[in-house]
């Protein structure tokens, strides 16, 4: 069950049955096409918001990426978002 550093602040938990992504910047979905791993099944926003100045809670990349490029929308499929209530709320989409 390994552990992978994908970036500052960033880590993927991977197990054979589900990954969980922790840290959710910017830039994280070109990360993970060119680690050449899958999208996770969740992902876990942190607790602080900023690591080293950079967003940590950018879920509208992941969300895109999960609802069209990976056609997730037209299956019906929500992506799983995990953290603090208050920094849930800060990333509700409504669709």
């Amino acid at each position: 069950m390994p552990i992978i550093d994908l970036m500052p602040g960033v880590k993927i938990y991977k197990d054979e049955k589900y990954s969980i992504l922790f840290g959710c910047p910017p830039e994280i979905i070109k990360n993970i096409m060119l680690s050449n791993l899958e999208f996770p099944d969740y992902i876990v926003l942190p607790d602080r918001i900023f690591h080293n100045g950079v967003l940590q809670n950018c879920t509208e990349f992941p969300l895109y990426y999960f609802l069209f490029v990976l056609g997730n929308f037209f299956k019906g499929k929500k992506l799983n978002i995990l953290g603090e209530k208050k920094h849930i709320e800060n990333n509700f989409f409504i669709i």
